[in-house]
Parts: C-alpha cells; structure tokens; sequence
C-alpha cells in the first residue's frame, strides 16, 4: 500500500470537503493501460482482482482488519489498530486487500495531499498510473507467493518492518521497470519523490516528532527496492522467492544483504539485550501496559538525531554495533502514557560515553527547536549522573502538546561499552526509581562472550525501582 507522506501530522490538516479532480472516466483509463501490462510483463492474469474507488471510512475498516491480523507481530490491540487506521486511512493513494481481491483506489487523497505537500502534480494521470501498477504488483505477489499468510504468521515487530520492506520494495521495483518500459516514469518519479515528504508549514516541533515515521515510511520503500533489486542480481527469481518465503530476521539485514544471504557475514555481538529488557517489561502490569520489542534500523536512529552536528551523528552511527528497544503503552490512553527502555552496544567504552554525551546535546537541541508550535517545551531541568556504574543526565521536562501539558522524564547513560536510554511520559516516578531502573536494565545484560567485562552489579538502594 502507497503512503506518500506523513500519517498522524497530516491528518490534522485533512479537510473533509475536497472534491476530487481524479474521477471514474480517468480510473478507467488508466486501468485499461496498466492491467494489460502488469499481466504481460509478470504472465499473472488479473481477471479476479477488482479495482474500484473507495472513501477514507470504508479504507479505514479494510486497514483495521489487516493491523488487527498481524497483532501477533505489532502486539497491537483493537482500538490502537482502529487509530492508527484512521489515520493511516486519510493518507494512501490506493491499497490492494488481500481478504477481498481489491485494488482500492481513494481519489480524495490525491487532492489533499497535492494541496498540503503544495505538489499539484500528484493529480497527475500518470501519478495515478504509477499507484495502480504498484498495487497491481502487491495483486501478483500476493498470488505468487501468497505473503498475506505469511506477514499474519509474523512474531516480531522486527520480522514485520522487514518484510513490509520486501512486500513495499518489490512492488517499488517491479513498478520502476514497468514505468520505464512503457514511457510511463515522470507519474512514478512525481510519486516516489513525495515518499516521506512532510508539509512546507509543519513547525520545527511537529517536524522532529515526525521525522522517525518519515524515516520509517521511505526506509520501506526504498531500502525495500535496494534490497530487492539485490537479490534478483545474485540470485534472480529464486533470490525473489527466497525473500517472500523466508521473512529476512530484521530491518537491519535489509540494509545489509549480505547479511541476509550468510548470516555469518554479520557481526558478532558482545552483549545480549532481550534477557534485560524482558525483565523490565515484566515490572508493569500486563492488564495496564502493551509490550513491544524492536531493534532500531539506522535511518531511524538517523532521523531521530537530525539535530546533531553531521560529525558526530556520523561517529555515534559509526561505532554502535546493535540495539534492543522495548516500548510500552498504556492500553488505555496509548498517545498519553508510554515508557521506552533501550540498550546500544558501542564499539568501546569511550565511544559510549560519546553516546550519552550526543544523547544529552540531542535532548537540549530540541528543547531550543521546540520553543514554539504544536509541541513546546516549557521546562526541562537536567541532573548529571556521575557514578562508576551510570554516568551521563537525567532530565525532565513538561512539554506542551497541543494544549495539554505532559511530564517527560528521560535518562541517557553509559556503563563500559553499554549506552541506556529510558523514558517515561506522563508517568509518576521519581528520578531515584529511573536510576534503579536504569542500574537493574544494566546489571541484567547478558554477556555473549566470556572474555567480554561484566557488566557491574548495582549498587544497593532503598529507592523504590517500581511504579
């Protein structure tokens, strides 16, 4: 499925009149082109699929139903995926579903997003044609190598971004080269170059909070294509099987092939991350609290640090060897009340002093970039932790966030090779509960090599490391 831009900063601005300047004469146009090509050039008949115009409410149920069906990978609950669908519902172009043989094309979204990307070329005919022939190619896919039952049987969050990358990079692929073949690659250039745009008007604040899902959306996309084009080149159509049938383990193997190809290409890691961070998940109530693990890619970590210096974002990038992510939501109120712990293996125990240190420079950068907007910052008090076993700062801010006012507190620290990251919104806790908590993630980090330095037990402390 196409999504061209940004979902929850632009719904915003979604306005329920627009009239479409996309109508059935050109749909049907249009799909007199693509359908006889997609057919020739993939030996699929298409004659099962149709394709029709659909509306914001009507995608948004289709949408929900498919993120219900991969909970086991997003661990998503219903009304969470009915949010999300919402939004996501108000931004695609069109979207082939797997449960009905539908290419669903939503012509109110050309219109909006040519208005709010200020790019009335995305009203194109040919930028209509470049979206068909897309889903059109997410129709032969699903027929040949049927990912729908795959993507369902997904367990990971880790496994689903990279395989959303194989579904979104073929169908990115197959579509260039049909385009080129038949004349057709200013519609597709017009659309690809919108992947991930974000407004002209969006505010610096709204801008950084949204720059990881511009990250994460083109990362599909085009990475996605990289990886597969990839394939086909060592390997050609069994390199293309093999990627459908056996889900690559993350998104980092997207971005490193080889890895995905011989496993032992990759590098070995010294620390092990999972132990730790399930122990911590297991400290909040399941009945109050949804889990979910993942490893960040490096265009996300990337995105998420715009705002340091290109030298040492490049150096932090450089010398991290992985991470392991666990985010929690509350079931509730899934927008108000989140906590995050991470853990990143450095290279070395400077470089992650260097880590905490561009954490922290990062953290008042923002506070300087979010003076003003949706999302502002209007008190941020930072401690310096400098204890053997955690050094770097512990801040906490209230932000405004549309009005309403939310406690952010967030630690950043290092202890030997190991940097930590852990955030609680909107959640009472104390500083002294942060650093116990941060101390126990550290102690709880698993060594994969005996040679590697244990990481230091905690000291012991009366601070309570609960809620």
């Amino acid at each position: 499925m196409l999504r061209p831009s940004l979902l929850l900063t632009l719904v915003i601005l979604f306005v329920a009149d627009l009239t479409a300047q996309i109508d059935q004469e050109m749909l049907d146009t249009v799909k007199a082109e693509v359908v006889p090509v997609v057919e020739k050039a993939t030996g699929v008949d298409m004659g099962h699929i149709t394709i029709r115009f659909d509306e914001p409410g009507e995608l948004a149920k289709l949408l929900s139903f498919e993120l219900e069906a991969q909970a086991k990978a997003t661990k998503m609950s219903k009304a969470q995926a009915r949010v999300l669908s919402r939004a996501m519902s108000k931004t695609l172009f069109g979207k082939f579903s797997w449960n009905t043989d539908e290419i669903l094309i939503c012509p109110r979204n050309f219109k909006w997003q040519a208005k709010i990307l200020d790019n009335p070329e995305l009203n194109d005919p040919g930028v209509l044609r470049a979206v068909l022939v897309h889903e059109c190619i997410h129709a032969v896919d699903e027929h040949r190598f049927a990912w729908s039952k795959v993507i369902r049987s997904l367990t990971s969050a880790d496994q689903l971004q990279a395989y959303n990358a194989v579904i979104e990079g073929h169908a990115q692929h197959q579509t260039a080269r049909i385009c080129k073949a038949q004349g057709w690659s200013k519609g597709f250039e017009t659309f690809t170059s919108n992947i991930g745009r974000l407004p002209p008007s969006t505010d610096a604040a709204s801008r950084l909070l949204s720059e990881v899902a511009a990250a994460n959306q083109s990362a599909a996309y085009l990475d996605g294509r990289q990886f597969v084009a990839f394939l086909e080149k060592k390997l050609g159509d069994k390199g293309l099987a093999r990627a459908f049938k056996q889900p690559a383990a993350d998104f980092e193997s997207v971005l490193n092939p080889t890895w995905y190809l011989d496993s032992s290409t990759r590098p070995v890691k010294l620390y092990e991350f999972q132990p730790a961070l399930d122990g911590f998940s297991k400290k909040f109530d399941k009945d109050e609290w949804a889990d979910r693990f993942l490893t960040l890619s490096t265009p996300q970590i990337r995105a998420s640090m715009a705002l340091l210096k290109g030298p040492d974002l490049d150096r932090l990038l450089g010398h991290l060897k992985h991470n392991r992510v666990v985010a929690l939501l509350d079931k509730k109120q899934p927008n108000h009340r989140q906590i995050t712990a991470g853990l990143f293996e450095l290279d070395s125990p400077a470089e992650a002093r260097f880590y905490a240190l561009a954490n922290t420079n990062l953290m008042k950068a923002k506070d300087l970039a979010m003076k003003s907007g949706r999302v502002q910052i209007l008190s941020a008090d930072y401690t310096r932790l400098d204890s053997p076993e955690l050094r770097g700062y512990l801040a906490v801010k209230k932000v405004s966030v549309l009005g309403s006012v939310i406690v952010v507190s967030t630690l950043v620290a290092a202890q030997g090779s190991v940097g930590i990251e852990l955030s609680f919104v909107n959640e009472m806790i104390s500083p002294e509960a942060i650093e116990a908590h941060a101390r126990e993630l550290l102690a709880a980090t698993r060594k994969t090599d005996p040679e590697v330095p244990a990481i230091k037990k905690p000291t012991p402390t009366k601070s309570k490391t609960g809620k």
